[in-house]
Order: C-alpha cells, then sequence, then structure tokens
C-alpha cells in the first residue's frame, strides 16, 4: 500500500512538472510568434504592397511581339517591380480547365485578349499612385483596358499602417497574459508540495536549503520550455520562409530567440522564488486554508 501511495506520489510531481513545462513553452511560442510578427511589420507590409498591381489587357490586333516589346520597356519604368506576359491561348486553356467547358468551341474562338500582370514598387502602391500610372499607360496605343481592384489597393493602404499598432498591443496584450499564466501554474504547483515544505521547516531546514531543489527544478523546466518554445519558432520561420519567400527579416531573429529563451528562465525562477518564499511565511492554518 505504500508503494502505491509513493508511485502516486511520485507520477503527480511528475505530472505537475510536465504540466508547467508545457504551458511555459506554449505561453513562450505565443509571444514570441507575435514579438516576430511585430518585428516584421515592416516587411510583412511591404510583402502586401509588393502584390498591389494591375492588368493590362492589349486589343485583338496586337500580337504577342508587340507585347513583349511593351514589356521590355515597361520593366525599365522605376514604378515597376515585376510583370509578367499572360499568353491568350495558355490563359484560355486554364480556364476552360477551371470551368471544365470549351468555351473557344462555343464562341468559335478564343474571346482572350494578350494581357500583362504588372506589380508595382511599394512606393507607388497607393490607389492615386495606381491611378496616375494606369492614366498614363492608357494612352499608348494598342491598349484595350486597365484592370485593377480599386477598392481593395485603397483599404489595404488605409489599413496597413494601422496594421503595426494593432499587433504591438495585442503582443503587449499577450505578453502580460503568459506572465500571469506561468506565475499562476508555478504558484498552484508548489502550493501542493506546501505540508512537505513545512515538513522541511519543522525539522530544521533553512529558508535557502529548502529553496535549492525547488529553484533548480525550475531552472530546468524553465530551460527545457524555453529551447522548446525557440525550437518551434525556428521551425515556424522556415515553413513561412518557404511559403513567403524574404517575409522574415533574419537579421533580428537572433534577438528575438535570446529574448523569448532568458524569458522563459527568468520568469521559471522568479516565479518559484516568490511562491516559495510565500509558502515558507505561511503558517500551518493559512496551509489548511487554500484549496
Amino acid at each position: 500500500m505504500q508503494k502505491i501511495q509513493s508511485n502516486i506520489q511520485k507520477w503527480q510531481i511528475r505530472s505537475s512538472l510536465l504540466t508547467t513545462t508545457i504551458s511555459l513553452t506554449l505561453a513562450l511560442f505565443v509571444v514570441g510568434l507575435f514579438g516576430i510578427i511585430v518585428m516584421n511589420t515592416h516587411k510583412i507590409s511591404e510583402f502586401v504592397q509588393e502584390n498591389i498591381g494591375f492588368t493590362i489587357v492589349f486589343n485583338d490586333s496586337v500580337n504577342k511581339n508587340e507585347v513583349m516589346k511593351f514589356q521590355s520597356e515597361l520593366n525599365q519604368k522605376n514604378f515597376v517591380r515585376e510583370t509578367k506576359y499572360i499568353d491568350k491561348d495558355i490563359a484560355a486553356k486554364e480556364l476552360q480547365d477551371e470551368l471544365g467547358e470549351n468555351f473557344v468551341s462555343i464562341f468559335g474562338y478564343n474571346v482572350l485578349n494578350e494581357s500583362l500582370d504588372v506589380r508595382v514598387s511599394p512606393e507607388f502602391s497607393d490607389l492615386e499612385s495606381i491611378k496616375q500610372i494606369t492614366r498614363e499607360l492608357e494612352k499608348q496605343a494598342g491598349i484595350k483596358e486597365i484592370v485593377y481592384q480599386e477598392y481593395l489597393i485603397d483599404v489595404v493602404n488605409k489599413n496597413i499602417q494601422k496594421i503595426g499598432t494593432i499587433l504591438f498591443v495585442i503582443f503587449l496584450l499577450l505578453l502580460t497574459i503568459s506572465i500571469v499564466l506561468i506565475n499562476n501554474t508555478v504558484r498552484l504547483t508548489f502550493q501542493s508540495k506546501r505540508f512537505l515544505i513545512r515538513t522541511m521547516q519543522l525539522i530544521g531546514a533553512t529558508p535557502a536549503y529548502i529553496r535549492r531543489p525547488y529553484l533548480f527544478q525550475s531552472f530546468v523546466n524553465g530551460l527545457v520550455g524555453s529551447i522548446f518554445a525557440v525550437w518551434g519558432l525556428f521551425m515556424f520561420i522556415q515553413f513561412i520562409e518557404s511559403e513567403f519567400e524574404s517575409i522574415i527579416d533574419f537579421g533580428s531573429m537572433g534577438g528575438m530567440f535570446l529574448l523569448v529563451f532568458f524569458t522563459g528562465l527568468c520568469l521559471s525562477l522568479i516565479s518559484s522564488y516568490f511562491a516559495i518564499r510565500r509558502l515558507l511565511r505561511m503558517n500551518l492554518d493559512e496551509m489548511y486554508s487554500i484549496n
């Protein structure tokens, strides 16, 4: 019977330590994730702005060679980030695959025109610049129309400056919640050991002697939790970078990893120190009053 109770106690201790470590890891990961987003707000904004642009649709009389020549000239403009030629035959085939129907046979000819997708540089991504650019291009011979999503461009540019502020506020909120969560988790873990601490006091153990093993365990928990959080952030960044090239500024990531790592260690040790100090100052009645 005594052996079973001992095994249960060991399991409870391991379970509480595992819960503390997992809570610490998740809290650090979420805070670190938003920290990375906040630090890369400018890069994210640039990425969004670099995908703003318009489509130039040419007249039926304009052939492929003329479009390619126009594209070459357009690429020399300072407002152009990149251009992509859309062959009307390839576009027709892709549209047929999407619709599941051969519309060319219905009309008797390819109703699509040669076109160019144009992505503008970030400094020309506002709506007024787009309008000015397209007005000038529409004067060119052979251009049937220029298509762009005016409402979307306007909304993106109006809200892109607010994103950084909103993300920073969310980051501070999550940081505060994480600190409270980690502190409460550590405190609850030590409250379950309050009578063991009381027993050690009764047999003459000094506060420093009592604190030492618990602080060491907290250091280990903080170390493990921080390592897993940093590893998770690193893997997340690798995934994002593989999907969206050059959206992350790797130059600032080393500092963020170190911040997450040392934050985990410090939070774990500080929370443990104050939780143990509180228990050491409690009398027996206060210990029994804890639910």
